[in-house]
């Protein structure tokens, strides 16, 4: 019954997007991660994991993906016509799609009908999804850094993905590990790990963002080490697109176009 409504849901277009800020330790709001959401008329919110889950087993992820792409590419188009040219957003792609061979020329399209520039758009993928590594998945990557799009490998640093993929794929961004962020005001080791994380940064050339960022100690003591991208609670939940542009709008016009 859920799969059934989740597939009506998504030809009837009744999936959504929220937005989570990513802010610099400035203060400035430079981008947002898309994240989905679905709200069964019964049930409530299902969380995104299990839609997924529903999709890939009654085989239509691939219907799944492309909506999402089609919702995040226009919410891009609608985030730079309101809060500037170069605002950024981010957004998770499975492995599955990754490995379709036609996944590369049906992101094209969708980002030309909507006129954004790729350079604005970060393609998430998780470390997890890197054990499914095909050379489909190898082709399309390297298909998307020639066209300007951008990489983050998600959820880095409690997984198994060795440094000389990381080395070998060319990432523009790593998101530290959630637990890692967590954990960090307790245990010294989560520190020693972000700081090998940022020390590789600099010889490989990525940038670091803190995901679950949700109080002012965590911020500083990453900051103290050298991170400057940051995510989470702190400074605002997931929320929806009109919310979003006051929360940014509010805070630019409160701090002179700076900080959030």
């Amino acid at each position: 019954m859920l799969t059934t409504d989740l597939r009506h849901a998504i030809k009837a277009h009744k999936l959504t997007l929220y937005y989570q800020p990513q802010v610099r330790g400035t203060g400035e709001c430079f981008g947002a991660e898309a994240l989905l959401r679905w709200e069964h008329e019964i049930g409530g919110f299902v969380s995104p994991p299990l839609i997924i889950e529903l999709a890939r087993e009654a085989g239509f992820l691939g219907e799944l993906e492309r909506e999402v792409l089609d919702m995040a590419c226009a919410g891009l188009s609608s985030l730079n016509e309101k809060l500037g040219k170069d605002f950024e957003l981010s957004f998770n792609i499975t492995p599955d799609s990754l490995g379709e061979r036609d996944f590369f020329e049906q992101l094209q399209g969708i980002v030309q009908k909507n006129a954004v520039n790729p350079q604005n758009l970060w393609i998430e993928v998780t470390e997890q999804a890197l054990l499914a590594d095909t050379p489909e998945m190898e082709k399309t990557m390297n298909l998307l850094r020639k066209a300007g799009y951008r990489l983050s490998l998600d959820d880095f640093g409690m997984g198994h993905t060795s440094l000389l993929y990381l080395q070998n794929n060319q990432f523009d961004q790593v998101k530290l590990d959630g637990s890692i962020v967590r954990d960090m005001l307790q245990n010294d080791r989560s520190c020693d790990i972000i700081s090998s994380i940022l020390y590789l940064s600099k010889s490989l050339h990525f940038s670091v963002l803190a995901e679950y960022v949700e109080v002012p100690e965590q911020r500083e003591k990453l900051m103290e080490l050298g991170c400057n991208e940051f995510q989470g609670y702190l400074y605002s939940k997931p929320v929806p697109e009109n919310e979003f542009v006051e929360l940014v709008t509010k805070w630019r016009k409160l701090h002179n176009g700076e900080s959030l």
